[in-house]
């Protein structure tokens, strides 16, 4: 994702996946990676209960591991 450094804090665009990324101090982050004050390469991965990529409500996210996130996501296709 090809963004601009110059871009005013509090900014945000919507990724090719559907995410909103805001403009911090710090850079450019997803926001509900930022709503749940995860960082970077921590191993923990955001939930949207709602599966509505776009609702960074508190209420709506779950922090999880990877695995924790693949076996809910499974679960729901497959029954497991």
């Amino acid at each position: 994702m090809s963004v601009s450094q110059s871009a005013p804090l509090g900014s945000f665009l919507i990724s090719a996946k559907g995410y909103r990324w805001v403009k911090t101090e710090d850079g450019w982050g997803i926001e509900h990676r930022l709503v749940m004050g995860l960082e970077t390469g921590d191993g923990l991965v955001v939930h949207h209960e709602d599966e509505d990529r776009l609702n960074n409500h508190p209420s709506n996210l779950l922090v999880m591991t990877g695995g924790e996130h693949t076996a809910l996501h499974n679960k729901g296709r497959y029954g497991v």
